[in-house]
């Protein structure tokens, strides 16, 4: 079973068309929520999409519905800002250069040996060396062919050791089977 750890630009592209990458992001969370590989979210994400959503005009129940039905997608353990990942992350911020929201997401991917998919160029580029990470683009443009490859089993990629927004059509293809549960991971 696939292990991820999604970036939060990842689920705010995918909810609006005018987002760099929606295409990408869409299909790539249709694939997620086909294949139901294993998925270790930041509770922090919820927080960073609601808010990013909602700082485009998007109405604030819809970005609220949204955010919250990420956390229930199918296989997720939802990893909690502990002292311990608080710990993790700054060290990584420190030492590598990284936005805090960054290096929390990128702790939560180390602490699990999950790979991290990411729209985010300086993410891509700074976690490299930390967890194998996972693309939607090549050379910063959106391409289908990026997508294909990424999602083929074994991938591994060459870098690792007012627009309108549709955040209720995203909410409804995010609301999960019945039989998916969500799960807090506390310390390792």
């Amino acid at each position: 079973m696939r292990l991820l750890t999604i970036d939060s630009s990842v689920f705010v592209s995918a909810a609006r068309q005018a987002e760099r990458g929606n295409a990408e992001s869409t299909t790539f969370l249709g694939w997620v929520r086909e294949s139901r590989p294993r998925l270790f979210l930041p509770t922090l994400l919820m927080a960073e999409v609601a808010a990013a959503l909602s700082r485009t005009g998007s109405a604030a129940g819809l970005v609220q519905q949204y955010a919250l039905a990420i956390g229930q997608l199918p296989s997720t353990v939802l990893v909690a800002l502990d002292e311990g990942l608080a710990r993790q992350a700054a060290a990584l911020g420190a030492q590598h250069k990284l936005r805090g929201v960054d290096s929390v997401f990128l702790a939560s991917a180390a602490l699990f040996a999950a790979e991290l998919v990411t729209l985010d160029r300086e993410q891509l580029q700074r976690g490299a060396s930390i967890v194998q990470m996972l693309p939607l683009t090549s050379s910063g443009q959106p391409s289908r062919e990026r997508f294909r490859e990424v999602l083929r089993p074994g991938f591994r990629s060459p870098s690792s050791p007012t627009h309108p927004d549709r955040s209720d059509e995203m909410k409804n293809k995010l609301l999960p089977h019945a039989d998916g549960q969500g799960l807090i991971a506390r310390k390792p």
